[in-house]
């Protein structure tokens, strides 16, 4: 749910229930608010705790981003240097720690 579907939800829940029959169900009060205070909750966290975690996900993309540019600069230079044995080794642990092998 986004904020706008909660704030909606909280709207309708804060509405009071018109009967028109004998039998109807209903939240007494403790529920009722315990719901509203639910749907509060939803909306501190949209607003708060997703920024952060869309943030994470950028700084992990980020990170991977470097890694790949690291991979591709190390394969580079073991392809034009003489050092060879050095920059496999290192590539080898990369891709170890990757999970390619």
């Amino acid at each position: 749910m986004d904020k706008e579907q909660l704030e909606e939800a909280l709207k309708v829940i804060k509405e009071p229930i018109t009967v028109n029959c004998v039998e109807y169900k209903y939240f007494d009060v403790n529920n009722y608010n315990k719901l509203i205070n639910i749907i509060e909750y939803c909306q501190y966290l949209n607003a708060n705790v997703k920024p952060y975690v869309e943030s994470q996900d950028r700084e992990i993309q980020k990170l991977k981003n470097n890694w790949n540019e690291l991979e591709e600069w190390l394969e580079y230079e073991e392809r034009h240097t003489m050092q060879q044995n050095n920059y496999h080794s290192v590539l080898d642990k990369m891709k170890e720690i990757k999970g390619d092998k």
